[in-house]
């Protein structure tokens, strides 16, 4: 798990230097996006599978993308 996380954080922190995502520390943004996507799977599991959880998830990361990237 923190391999899973570093690896993560790396990534965002790369995003971060070249301007594509805004400045919160890469720890916090890990968990805004982990706890995201854990919590619409839970919200999948207990629905019974009541949604289709691929497009559920590309229109989450959608709107999840928004806010965590920088305006231009």
């Amino acid at each position: 798990m923190d391999e899973h996380k570093r690896a993560i954080e790396k990534i965002i922190a790369e995003g971060q230097s070249c301007g594509e995502i805004g400045n919160a520390p890469p720890e916090h943004l890990f968990i805004i996006i982990m706890g995201t996507f854990r919590l619409m799977l839970t919200r999948w599991q207990y629905s019974g599978h009541g949604f289709t959880l691929m497009e559920e998830a590309n229109a989450l990361w959608a709107s999840l993308a928004s806010r965590i990237t920088e305006n231009k």
